[in-house]
């Protein structure tokens, strides 16, 4: 999932989600674009594909796979262009986010404690279909829609709460996940998936304004093609192809990119 985009669970809370995901097994696929506000062409386009409990995802540019097993608590990274492979478990991903978490919430800049805990209103436009949700920091505007199962957006929001966590590890530039947190909480407890988001952030130089914005579209689709199929095919071989490394080294090495 791009890292443009991206309150923590209860411990119970988490295993039932993988529990329903694993169980559930949903197949679909979900095509992301990101853009800059006014511009035409895209920062960033991946394809995600949901099969048989796991997730692959396929970012074009650099060419990076995401491979997500929610059952074994880990993620499994390739880097293409290295022939690179490594893997990091939920777990460690989560006590990194929690020690910059409390780190953030001690900042003496209150925009800092911000991240660590973002507090929003929240609005729905019903006939537009978009939830609203709202900070001076930050906003999200979020064009939704119905998830074809309750099972769907389960696994959709809980691939989307673990790939925040992993890209704010992974990308030393990303915010926090907290905030895009909240929205999948908000649209996952209602089955409800993105369509269109639209997320402008406004950060301040001496007492202006400087707001930013990106705003992705997400396709989604019940059938795998053939094509995606062999895709997930040829990184189940990379899986076992690609030099093995750390993850500091695999980081380090995309961070070179």
């Amino acid at each position: 999932m791009n890292r443009f985009f991206f309150r923590w669970l209860p411990a119970g809370t988490f295993v039932m989600i993988v529990l329903a995901f694993s169980s559930a097994a949903e197949e679909f696929r979900v095509e992301n674009r990101v853009f800059l506000a006014g511009e035409k062409k895209p920062v960033s386009v991946s394809l995600t594909l949901f099969h048989q409990a796991v997730v692959y995802d396929f970012l074009q540019n650099p060419a990076e796979t995401t491979v997500y097993d929610p059952a074994a608590g880990r993620f499994r990274l390739l880097q293409k262009n290295r022939r690179l492979r490594t893997e990091i478990t939920t777990k460690e991903i989560a006590s990194f986010v929690e020690q910059m978490r409390q780190r953030a919430a001690k900042h003496s800049d209150p925009a800092v404690r911000f991240y660590a805990d973002p507090q929003f209103e929240k609005s729905f436009d019903r006939q537009r279909g978009q939830w609203e949700l709202s900070s001076p920091e930050m906003t999200y505007r979020i064009l939704v829609k119905n998830a074809d199962s309750p099972a769907q957006a389960t696994a959709y929001r809980e691939f989307a709460d673990a790939s925040a966590r992993l890209n704010y590890l992974l990308d030393p530039r990303a915010r926090p996940p907290f905030a895009r947190l909240i929205v999948n909480q908000t649209l996952g407890s209602r089955q409800l998936l993105p369509h269109e988001v639209t997320l402008t952030i406004t950060t301040r130089k001496g007492n202006d304004p400087q707001p930013t914005t990106f705003r992705s579209e997400h396709r989604f689709s019940g059938t795998l093609t053939d094509s995606d199929r062999k895709r997930i095919a040829q990184a189940q071989e990379e899986l076992t192809q690609f030099r093995a490394v750390g993850f500091a080294e695999y980081r380090k090495a995309n961070s070179g990119k």
